[in-house]
């Protein structure tokens, strides 16, 4: 998206805006993040276009006007709405690896194309082993992402409370939901629930773009290790050789949490 001159802006919407806890701050973000949208400044207002056709405008002090019905203004309500974590129950666990096996497909399916061989043939981009593998694990604690009362992603991580360290497994959020913020909103709910937590570390696949910038642009991660033919990541079991091996590109992420801050 394009620069906007906020020089004209209400006082009032550039706290909304731009204050991390203002009104539309995760809406600012998707704008920014949508390469579809453009905006401007008119009438100390912020006017939001898709394909030059007008969405809504947005104010100070009135209330938001939603001129035409677009993905982005599900944020609208998504922002007085609220997301929550809840245990996954055993009459849950199918479906719950199937929405993970449907979110992850679908991302790949975007980056490669629908129709590439690599998101058509059958094959799912996570395999059900390593979802049941990560649920299943002694440390590991497993949630589905719930806004307002609809199950809409689900997370798994472990935690290690001898080294105050956890691992991100697996965090996933329905592809019709995407670009509400909800991921962001569920992450800063786990970080909420283990504040003992001092270090968190996940890794992903080197093509999944929006992970990467979910991951450092969102929710603070640093990428500490690129796994790659120079420099192999580590062995890899005998169990999981069908879903990824030593030689796939991988980024390493870590988050360290400072006390106080």
């Amino acid at each position: 998206m394009i620069p906007i001159d906020t020089t004209n802006m209400c006082s009032h919407l550039q706290r909304k805006l731009f204050n991390k806890d203002g009104e539309y701050h995760r809406l600012w973000h998707a704008i920014q993040d949508d390469p579809e949208l453009t905006a401007v400044v008119r009438s100390r207002q912020l006017h939001v276009y898709r394909g030059g056709k007008k969405i809504m405008v947005l104010a100070g002090k009135a209330a938001p006007k939603i001129i035409r019905e677009d993905r982005i203004c599900g944020m609208l309500a998504s922002s007085a709405s609220t997301v929550s974590l809840e245990p996954l129950l055993s009459e849950d666990r199918e479906q719950f690896i199937l929405d993970n096996q449907w979110a992850f497909r679908y991302g790949a399916q975007i980056e490669f194309g629908f129709l590439d061989k690599r998101t058509t043939e059958g094959d799912e981009v996570i395999s059900r082993h390593t979802i049941e593998k990560s649920i299943d694990d002694e440390n590991a604690e497993t949630y589905r992402i719930v806004q307002d009362g609809n199950y809409v992603g689900g997370v798994v991580f472990k935690i290690d409370k001898e080294t105050a360290k956890g691992e991100l497994e697996l965090l996933f959020v329905s592809p019709e939901v995407h670009g509400c913020g909800i991921g962001q909103m569920a992450w800063r709910e786990v970080e909420r629930m283990h504040p003992e937590i001092r270090v968190w570390e996940c890794i992903t696949p080197y093509f999944e773009k929006r992970n990467i910038h979910f991951y450092v642009n969102r929710c603070g991660f640093h990428i500490v290790e690129f796994w790659n033919k120079h420099q192999r990541g580590p062995e890899v079991p005998a169990e999981e050789a069908d879903n990824w091996s030593a030689d796939d590109e991988m980024f390493v992420f870590q988050k360290v949490i400072i006390p106080g801050t």
